[in-house]
């Protein structure tokens, strides 16, 4: 059933629009007939059907209800027993509708909200100040995620790889090689408490705690700082899947 915006117009059956007063204004006191007004609706001109008619009043100008209701998209009855103008606006439900799927839409599918990051496949790898860190491969177990990780060194200052920084953060949640600790050996690879060279490389594992499969898609983080007198960190960052 259609939504109504209904109108009574009263017993003027030519329906009124007040105009500027002085605008056309009429010195007698009888209604004149204006057929030289023009009509303008939703933008487009519209000529004034044959039978109707425009007419100036004390100032007011008389347009007739039928012509610019319908016009307007509504329906017009006549009362003939009392004597009344019913309009009915029909609302546009198909609008309606819509509105509402829009304000009731999930989030998600929103492009405006949607993760645009691009997720890439192992191997990735990324050079800062000429120390270069790779993630080269994966391993999943009940009790851990092991990420297997090269650091090569073309710096002329010593460098360590900080893993106790290392975490992953999924869409979900945040796995952090701090929070392994108790159940799982070795959750620190030796090889990272060595300062490497310039020119050599250090190969080893990074471990986390472990990653669901719906989850294996995020942000990879671990830092590396220059083990000298200016101790500089370089942050390094891996948009990742597996």
């Amino acid at each position: 059933m259609k939504n109504y915006k209904q109108f009574i117009a009263g017993v003027i059956v030519g329906g009124v629009l007040l105009s500027g007063g002085n605008v056309l204004a009429n010195n007698t006191s009888l209604p004149s007939i204006t057929n030289w007004v023009k009509y303008k609706i939703n933008g487009e001109a519209k000529a004034l059907p044959s039978g109707y008619t425009t007419l100036n009043y004390e100032g007011h100008t008389y347009v007739p209800t039928r012509f610019i209701a319908e016009q307007l998209g509504a329906d017009v009855e006549w009362d003939d027993q009392t004597k009344t103008v019913t309009i009915d606006k029909p609302v546009d439900n198909i609008n309606k509708e819509v509105d509402d799927q829009e304000n009731t839409c999930d989030k998600s599918e929103d492009p405006s909200k949607q993760d645009s990051t691009k997720y890439e496949k192992l191997p990735v790898s990324k050079t800062i100040n000429g120390v270069r860190v790779e993630v080269y491969s994966v391993e999943d177990d009940p009790n851990y995620t092991k990420l297997y990780v090269i650091v090569k060194n073309t710096n002329e200052n010593l460098v360590q790889l900080d893993q106790g920084t290392a975490s992953f953060q999924s869409e979900l949640d945040t796995y952090a090689n701090k929070d392994i600790r108790g159940g799982v050996l070795y959750w620190k690879d030796t090889t990272w408490f060595k300062d490497i060279d310039e020119d050599q490389d250090a190969k080893g594992y990074i471990m986390l705690p472990p990653i669901p499969e719906d989850e294996r898609q995020g942000k990879f983080t671990v830092e590396v700082f220059e083990n000298g007198s200016t101790q500089k960190v370089m942050n390094y960052e891996f948009d990742i899947k597996w």
